[in-house]
């Protein structure tokens, strides 16, 4: 798809997309977030690692892998690149 310049969509993020399309549900996921999993996100999304992370939070590399674990489940996502697609989305 990418190289007859279409848009790549995982297909756990396109289940994701339509469940909450028909759900009527056009809230922001990332509002689900505690504010140190959205500022780990936002890390991530960044192009941190999870050891940049943790330096820079000063966190356990542990606790960061935590709140990385947590945010992709409240998200719904399964990776770092669903997890830009959506932010994407979401003009995050």
């Amino acid at each position: 798809m990418v190289l007859s310049n279409r848009k790549y969509i995982s297909a756990s993020f396109a289940s994701f997309l339509a469940d909450d399309s028909i759900a009527g549900n056009p809230d922001n996921p990332f509002d689900k977030l505690s504010a140190r999993e959205f500022e780990v996100a936002s890390q991530l999304l960044s192009g941190k690692t999870v050891s940049d992370i943790s330096k820079a939070l000063h966190l356990q590399v542990s606790t960061v892998g935590t709140h990385k674990a947590r945010l992709f489940e409240k998200l719904g996502v399964t990776n770092l690149l669903e997890l830009k697609e959506l932010a994407s989305s979401y003009q995050l």
